[in-house]
């Protein structure tokens, strides 16, 4: 008797532990402060990093799984500022999980971007990475609403880039060995999901 009553207590217990879990959990997710379901790379679990309104897309490295950001650089009246319009700055999953700006060096030499207003189109921009200007990058007006995007071609599609995987295989910080670029994004009218891997 004495038994069967503590099995039960514990069950009782379990659900009630487990529903006030999910509970604290439930707006943690709604508003993506961190994802249940990381992305899978090469063995790596990679924690997808939260979006808001200026989100642009984000690139992670196969050497550990910290994210780099890029969203837009507004100013004070929510304009894009046309001398810098990408901010960019780490997650730092592999230790604390916090934001931190890039160094001097990290945006002028790895993973800053360049950016050069398009004739004629006030506010809107070609972008390259500082260390690979032979992908370009469009930033846009959005369709859907006043945010911007980043288009690039995926796949021999345009489209509205997610995220950048890039697989490492030793090298320096000066000299990195690259095997791929794996490009993530979606088709701007359908919302198809488009992948190209490509060897820079």
């Amino acid at each position: 008797m004495g038994e069967m009553f503590l099995k039960s207590s514990i069950r009782i217990w379990q659900s009630v532990f487990l529903k006030g879990f999910l509970f604290f959990l439930a707006p943690f997710a709604a508003h993506g402060a961190f994802q249940l379901k990381p992305e899978l790379y090469g063995g790596w679990n990679y924690p997808v990093p939260p979006t808001n309104s200026k989100t642009l897309f984000y690139v992670q490295r196969s050497n550990n799984n910290n994210a780099i950001v890029y969203e837009m650089n507004l100013n004070a009246d929510s304009t894009i500022n046309r001398a810098e319009p990408v901010h960019v700055y780490w997650i730092r999953y592999s230790s604390d999980s916090t934001k931190a700006e890039l160094t001097y060096i990290q945006k002028k030499y790895a993973y800053g971007v360049k950016s050069v207003e398009i004739e004629g189109k006030s506010g809107q921009f070609i972008l390259n990475f500082v260390s690979y200007d032979k992908k370009k990058f469009y930033l846009v007006k959005s369709r859907e609403g006043n945010m911007y995007q980043a288009l690039t071609m995926i796949d021999g599609k345009m489209a509205v880039l997610e995220k950048v995987f890039i697989q490492l295989n030793g090298g320096t910080f000066w000299f990195p060995t690259i095997d791929e670029i794996v490009l993530h994004g979606r088709d701007p009218l359908t919302k198809e999901k488009l992948v190209e891997h490509f060897i820079p």
